[in-house]
C-alpha cells in the first residue's frame, strides 16, 4: 500500500484525499494507517487548498520523490525483465489484461 500511495500521489501532485481513495479504491480506514506513516516518515505533506481550507492535499517531499523514484524504477527494471524473458506475446496479453482491468475501474 505504501508504495501504491507514493506512486499515485507522486503522479498528481496536490491530490486530495478523497482523490486518492478513489484511485486506490480503498476505505479510509485502509488508507489511515500507512498514509499517517509516511507522513511521519517525512515522505508525504498534506497541505491546504487555497481554494477551500476544509480540502487535504497530498504531496511527495523531496524525500518521498527520491524514494518513489527508486521504488518504480526498480519495479519497472523487473517488470522489463520478466518481458524480456516471457517474449512480446506475453508482454502483449499483459498489457491487455491491464486494459480490461482499468477499464472495469471506470
Amino acid at each position: 500500500m505504501h508504495h501504491r500511495i507514493l506512486y499515485f500521489v507522486g503522479r498528481s501532485p496536490s491530490t486530495t484525499v478523497n482523490a486518492l481513495l478513489e484511485t486506490l479504491n480503498v476505505s479510509k480506514q485502509a488508507l489511515n494507517a500507512p498514509l499517517r506513516q509516511l507522513i511521519e516518515m517525512g515522505l508525504v505533506s498534506i497541505t491546504t487548498a487555497e481554494h477551500d481550507r476544509r480540502v487535504r492535499q497530498l504531496v511527495l517531499t523531496r524525500k518521498g520523490e527520491q524514494l518513489e523514484t527508486q521504488l518504480t524504477g526498480t519495479q519497472i527494471a523487473q517488470l522489463q525483465a520478466v518481458f524480456d524473458e516471457a517474449g512480446s506475446e506475453a508482454q502483449a496479453g499483459w498489457h491487455r489484461v491491464m486494459a480490461v482491468l482499468g477499464q472495469r475501474r471506470s
